[in-house]
């Protein structure tokens, strides 16, 4: 019992998060960080307060062959050539179904023509309240509150039109480029808006085993729960509009983690998270042509969408000496591919609207550095700590290359001392 107590008030009891806090479905403002290491302690009563932020901006990504781009290329050039191929839509003036329509019957002679390339940066800062309870040494239930702020900044275009395929139905799409958005409501300007990200709750179940001969000990934590869906959705009238969250997609989790403790100043950590979304019906903006390809959509149709699901691992080390620890951690997340199924097959058939690259699923390795200070004090009830962190993207397909620095603040209440 001594012993339980005294690693009780000095193991980082901060690493308790549900990796499925991470508040973000798509790729390029996902942030894996270090918060999520690490098991419950088994301890009745228990109860933590946490709070973690990351910050990162970037303007380099990684397209579907990992090759470095701007972060508006992660999925490849800007199509425009066919942009207004099978497309029915009233609010489009004559003149402008006129333009769009001798443009994507041209021919082209270069397989570069009619094509955009655009330029921008991400910036993005988020984080998440973090509220937990045991319920009995075992079983214990919590809820995560992620919060954000994210924007895209100074979107501008390249035309890589060959000089040569330059003909007068190109340069005329140009001349009414930003007309033909505005008849059909969408800006290509600048984006950012902040506000809660998509809730968590979750229950759970945790062991811990001193009982070992060759180790100093081993704790087990099981977790499942479900995301709220609750975050904004994707402002499907601005070009360059990311979720927030999942998209208004409901779903549940489920994830386990291991800690095992080689002496008392080492420890390491395995973790395993699955995440599995439901599919809705939402009416957003999609290709009408199979030679579409970018950010920029005139069509707009009903559609049910099914989400690709997501997992991620990953493990660390950490070395404690006092109240102070340092830790190292690696993260591998990826997510499926999304699909669409229109109401209207006809009109919007289901190759043409998943040949859209933007619903290709994504993955991501992160490096996680950082240093933690647990001020426990076994004649307190309240113990306070506090963590900074760097998390750097080593490895990436169709995912920014956002690197955040971080930091967390949290208080753990032992209610039975």
């Amino acid at each position: 019992m001594i012993f339980k107590t005294i690693r009780f008030l000095t193991l980082p009891l901060a690493l308790l998060a549900v990796c499925s806090t991470h508040p973000f479905m798509a790729s390029q403002f996902f942030t894996s960080h270090p918060y999520s290491f690490g098991t419950r302690y088994e301890r009745s009563s228990l109860t933590t307060v946490d709070v973690w932020v990351t910050h990162g901006s970037t303007t380099h990504a990684r397209d579907a062959q990992r090759n470095k781009v701007n972060v508006l290329g992660t999925y490849g050039t800007h199509k425009m050539h066919q942009l207004g191929k099978n497309l029915v839509h009233e609010d489009l003036s004559d003149i402008s179904i006129d333009i769009l329509s001798a443009l994507w019957h041209v021919v082209p002679t270069d397989d570069a023509y009619a094509q955009l390339a655009f330029t921008g940066e991400c910036e993005h800062t988020g984080g998440a309240l973090q509220l937990a309870l045991n319920l009995s040494d075992a079983w214990f239930v919590g809820a995560d509150f992620p919060f954000y702020k994210l924007a895209i900044n100074n979107p501008k275009y390249t035309d890589i039109t060959p000089t040569d395929a330059k003909n007068a139905e190109w340069l005329q799409f140009l001349a009414n480029f930003d007309t033909i958005l505005q008849e059909v409501g969408l800006t290509k300007t600048a984006t950012s808006h902040s506000g809660m990200g998509d809730v968590v709750l979750y229950g759970g179940w945790t062991c811990s085993i001193d009982e070992l001969d060759n180790l100093d000990f081993m704790d087990v934590t099981f977790r499942t729960g479900i995301t709220c869906g609750n975050a904004d959705a994707k402002d499907e009238n601005k070009v360059f509009s990311i979720a927030p969250g999942h998209n208004k997609h409901k779903g549940f989790f489920v994830s386990a983690d291991l800690v095992v403790g080689t002496s008392d100043w080492v420890s390491f950590g395995f973790h395993a998270h699955e995440l599995f979304l439901f599919k809705r019906d939402v009416n957003i903006r999609l290709q009408s042509a199979l030679g579409q390809n970018g950010f920029i959509k005139l069509a707009q149709a009903e559609v049910t969408r099914t989400p690709g699901n997501s997992y991620e691992f990953g493990g660390h080390g950490r070395f404690e000496y006092n109240c102070a620890s340092l830790f190292l951690g690696y993260t591998y997340a990826h997510k499926g591919a999304d699909s669409l199924i229109s109401t209207d097959q006809t009109l919007y058939p289901s190759d043409v609207i998943n040949s859209d690259t933007m619903l290709q699923g994504w993955s991501m390795h992160t490096l996680h550095i950082g240093a933690e200070l647990d001020l426990a004090n076994q004649n307190n009830k309240a113990h306070p700590r506090m963590s900074i962190s760097y998390n750097r993207v080593l490895r990436a397909r169709n995912a920014f290359l956002n690197h955040t620095v971080g930091g967390s603040a949290g208080i753990a209440l032992t209610w039975d001392l």
